[in-house]
């Protein structure tokens, strides 16, 4: 009982820490629908555009369209989303590093294109920051096996008194609340 009662109070605190930082007002919060959306179509769709591939055709011959300087295509909030949590989790902020969070201090391939100057290059890049919510650099499988990953997992797992409902409704408590905002 005590155990299930610090497990209710540890995903109230993750949920209160999320909402409070969302509590912004809905002008100054960023979205895709406002914000990124317009710096991909202006940063990105020369190469992102929707005359490119989707991701798993642009994985079909990756050489190919290196070579004509063609990237995959970015041109809904889905296809973006699959580079923010998808399939290919965190590469979008990878490759729009400033070099400030590698081991080499090399900035990803393709923060050069976030602006003309090094401050709107960094705007751009702090823009895309809180609209994802976190910063991360990691991969989706390297987060899967950290230790408070396993922790959670063994919590949905039932080797706590969760019930099955219980589980299932955290699970989408949390993708909610990590979700960047349409």
């Amino acid at each position: 009982m005590i155990r299930r009662a610090i497990i209710l109070v540890s995903y109230l605190f993750v949920i209160s820490v999320s909402l409070a930082s969302q509590a912004l007002p809905d002008d100054d919060r960023i979205t895709y629908e406002k914000d990124i959306k317009k710096i991909i179509g202006e940063k990105c769709f020369d190469c992102h555009g929707d005359d490119s591939p989707t991701l798993d055709e642009y994985r079909e011959d990756v050489p190919g369209y290196l070579a004509k300087m063609t990237g995959s295509r970015l041109t809904t909030y889905e296809e973006v989303m699959i580079f923010v949590k998808g399939k290919d989790f965190g590469s979008m902020m990878r490759r729009l590093d400033d070099g400030e969070n590698t081991q080499d201090g090399e900035p990803g391939p393709m923060y050069k294109y976030l602006g003309d100057t090094e401050n709107e290059r960094a705007k751009t890049l702090r823009i895309f920051k809180q609209w994802v919510g976190y910063w991360n650099l990691r991969t989706k499988e390297s987060i899967e096996g950290a230790a408070a990953s396993r922790w959670l997992q063994s919590m949905l797992d039932g080797d706590t008194p969760a019930d099955e409902d219980t589980s299932k409704e955290i699970n989408e408590i949390l993708e909610a609340i990590t979700a960047p905002r349409k």
